[in-house]
């Protein structure tokens, strides 16, 4: 660390693993306004500001090459998914893909024993209520 520099160190049973969600599993729960900030580019254009999207991270882990499907439902809020894989970058996202303001995510994965993230999303910085996440099997 560069002189005059301020650092925090975390310790590691301090930092947040994110929950795991394999194939055919869904997580119930809820989508706060307190949760973090989703950015990526496309939601830069479009939901800024007081008008941040808000959501929570999941390690998605993949064991075989095939369609994997990711979908999320929620009757309180404008639901929006976002794939990244391992170094952050932004494999795939959805608003409204599966059916009125639910989404959905299908990827083709080419190798096995993937783990990716994936963030459960409500559109606008006071959305927020109870939702649905899952990877509903393989194609």
């Amino acid at each position: 660390m560069k002189a005059g520099a301020i650092g925090i160190l975390v310790p590691l049973r301090m930092r947040e693993v994110p929950p795991s969600l394999g194939p055919g599993e869904a997580i119930e729960g809820v989508v706060e306004a307190t949760v973090p900030v989703v950015e990526t580019e496309a939601l830069a254009a479009t939901h800024r500001g007081n008008d941040a999207t808000r959501g929570k991270t999941y390690t998605l882990r993949i064991q075989e090459a095939g369609t994997d499907t990711i979908e999320l439902r929620s009757h309180f809020f404008d639901a929006y998914l976002v794939r990244r894989e391992g170094t952050g970058r932004v494999v795939a996202e959805d608003d409204d893909g599966l059916l009125g303001t639910r989404s959905r995510i299908a990827t083709e994965l080419q190798g096995s024993g993937v783990t990716c993230s994936v963030e459960d999303s409500a559109l606008g910085a006071t959305a927020a209520g109870s939702r649905s996440l899952s990877t509903p099997g393989r194609r």
